[in-house]
């Protein structure tokens, strides 16, 4: 029954995610990450959308809900761009 619900939410957040069409999904505005990324004083979102991608693998590994990872691609990509330019 949870891996039943844990499809379901994440059925629902890729629904989100879509609609907005640039791959990003958190409850934080884009401006918070511009702003962490350019060392400007913003609470770290980065912190909750680790958990929120790391709790999407989780799924995927245990209830075989592979939606879940594909949901994490766009913030790891982003992340990788960050590092690539601060090296």
């Amino acid at each position: 029954m949870l891996c039943e619900r844990a499809a379901e939410v994440v059925r629902q957040l890729k629904v989100v995610q879509d609609k907005l069409g640039s791959g990003y999904l958190s409850a934080f505005p884009t401006s918070h990450f511009d702003r962490v990324e350019a060392l400007q004083p913003v609470w770290a979102p980065y912190y909750v959308v680790c958990g929120t991608y790391q709790d999407a693998d989780i799924l995927c590994g245990v209830c075989s809900i592979p939606a879940g990872l594909h949901m994490a691609l766009p913030a790891c990509s982003r992340c990788a761009s960050i590092a690539r330019s601060a090296f």
